[in-house]
């Protein structure tokens, strides 16, 4: 109770408090993620105490699993007669909670078993529906290509959460980005081939073994939910006789993330080094970054989310290594397209490398053909498109017809 001019009055509790736990919850989440945020963290953040957070949710895991069935249910509440009005509602979704991606790729691997399965389900289910209108917008797309565009533009929604480039205009480039996808001719028609089962292939290095292992099982389960028994399980030797190569599952985790940021710069430059000219520099970029996320999906996924498991001065030199690689990517773009500024330009590699990231990712990539080729083809759709004195030009030229002979049937 509080008073004013010597008066008692009651303090009432705003009205949305729930709403308002979640958000900062989420932010933070996102922020720092799930392991690194405490209830009372959170409490704090919101001017609450710790037992007032618990009147509204049970604990952090609910927290989470609140945070992360809210945002599924705000796509899955989308209504949309045809393709352009799904695409502009997934648009604005995506600005208006740019904290979903990375709790849906990252934070989601922290529910239980139940929760994960059902929250998949539903992604699954919202792709595949967006993939009908796909097709009723392009009846010339088979099934499964038009089940690779949708989680292509799936992939393109959630990348506002991997960055923090907002240049003028980004709702439109945004947008443009997404058409690009969707209106891609850059997939190969070929039948699927067969997948082939996960090689457990014997390392003569014991201390590769493990690295391996570990990488796989990181990029799968997450660094917080895999343990030293887990790796050497893994590898074929109990948990203890991983110390004898690595001093901590952590040093493990930096030896992965440093030997992935190396192997991609020694791409990049080796890209560069063959590239036929100035012109077909970016191209050859793409395809080198193509090629490696494509054999190596589970390290691709260590680099995106493992990242905040370091230690603070490891953490920041990572981030330093993947903001230059950025930086030649947006440097040759912009030399490609002088018209672009460096912040839309910046978006625009975000955007193409969430795409990658998150493709190769998928089940439904695996049996593809031409994976390497068709991923390159449609970040480089998304490098092409947009800047914001081109959006309102690349809404309406959407409609017209284009050049199917690439296009699956």
């Amino acid at each position: 109770m509080a008073h004013v001019n010597g008066k008692a009055t009651v303090r009432t509790r705003p009205h949305d408090r729930r709403a308002q736990i979640l958000r900062t919850a989420a932010g933070l989440f996102h922020e720092r993620g799930y392991h690194g945020v405490g209830v009372d963290e959170i409490a704090a953040a919101v001017g609450v105490s710790g037992p007032a957070l618990y009147k509204h949710f049970r604990g952090k895991h609910d927290l989470l699993w609140h945070a992360i069935d809210s945002g599924m249910a705000r796509f899955e509440s989308v209504t949309a007669d045809g393709l352009e009005e799904l695409l502009d509602a997934m648009v604005a979704l995506a600005l208006e909670r740019r904290e979903l991606g990375v709790l849906w790729q990252r934070e989601s691997r922290n529910l239980n078993e139940p929760e994960r399965a059902e929250f998949r389900h539903r992604l699954r289910r919202n792709a595949e529906r967006n993939a009908e209108l796909l097709r009723r917008a392009r009846p010339e797309l088979g099934e499964r290509d038009a089940l690779l565009l949708s989680w292509g533009i799936t992939a393109l929604v959630s990348s506002p959460s991997h960055h923090r480039a907002a240049p003028d205009g980004y709702p439109a480039l945004l947008r443009a980005m997404v058409s690009a996808v969707a209106r891609s001719t850059s997939l190969i028609a070929a039948p699927p081939v067969p997948v082939p089962e996960e090689a457990q292939t014997t390392r003569a290095s014991r201390r590769e073994a493990i690295l391996a292992a570990a990488t796989r099982l990181f990029g799968r389960n997450g660094f917080a939910a895999v343990s030293n028994d887990d790796i050497g399980a893994a590898t074929g030797v109990t948990g203890p006789t991983v110390y004898k190569h690595f001093a901590s599952k952590t040093e493990i985790l930096i030896t992965a993330l440093n030997r992935g940021g190396e192997a991609l710069q020694l791409a990049l430059d080796r890209a560069l080094a063959h590239a036929p000219d100035r012109a077909g520099a970016l191209s050859a970029v793409v395809a080198s970054y193509a090629d490696f996320a494509a054999g190596h999906p589970d390290l691709i996924g260590v680099l995106i989310t493992e990242v905040t498991h370091l230690p603070p001065e490891e953490r920041h030199a990572n981030r330093r290594k993947q903001h230059r690689y950025v930086a030649e990517w947006t440097r040759l773009l912009r030399a490609e397209r002088p018209e672009l500024s460096e912040p839309e330009a910046l978006a625009l590699v975000h955007g193409a490398l969430t795409l990658i990231n998150d493709l190769v990712r998928l089940p439904v990539t695996r049996s593809r053909a031409h994976l390497n080729d068709e991923l390159a083809g449609l970040a480089l759709d998304v490098l092409r498109s947009g800047g914001t004195a081109r959006a309102g030009a690349e809404r309406e030229t959407a409609d017209r017809p284009r050049d199917t002979t690439r296009r699956s049937a």
